[in-house]
């Protein structure tokens, strides 16, 4: 982030998690606030080793450590194109065009996908409406003999 252009000195971002919902958390950013660009998280991890609390029973110690988390977003438009895909390159992503061309050919798939399983079931609808078409005219037909 780069310095207070809008709102209060004291916004912090929250993160949410919907409760039976998707996995992936989000922020509600207020009107008057920008994006983050990184976000500060500690994360926690038991040693395996414990000390005694306030009360006289052993708890776990935990270990704290500060991790920092950066936009994509805001890194694809403050470095480079080179830049930019070595820094997908050290978390193990492709290089965005790379990236972009798989995305597209995956959403094609998909599409393909779709109409043809829609054709399939446009073509058993045809098939089911003329086999019952075809047992009406029978059983009309048996009726009037």
């Amino acid at each position: 982030m780069s310095g207070r252009a809008h709102g209060s000195a004291r916004w912090v971002p929250e993160i949410v998690y919907e409760e039976g919902g998707s996995k992936i958390p989000y922020i509600h950013v207020p009107n008057d606030e920008e994006d983050p660009g990184m976000l500060f998280i500690f994360l926690s991890r038991e040693t395996g080793e414990t000390e005694p609390g306030d009360d006289g029973d052993e708890v776990p110690i935990v270990e704290m450590n500060l991790h920092q988390y950066a936009d994509m977003d805001t890194l694809k438009r403050k470095l480079s194109h080179d830049v930019f895909d070595q820094v997908r390159g050290a978390l193990g992503l492709l290089p965005l065009r790379e990236a972009v061309e798989k995305g597209r050919s995956l959403t094609q798939n998909v599409r393909e996908e779709v109409e043809h399983r829609t054709d399939k079931d446009r073509r058993r609808e045809e098939i089911q409406t003329s086999v019952a078409e075809g047992l009406d005219r029978r059983s009309k037909e048996r009726g009037e003999a």
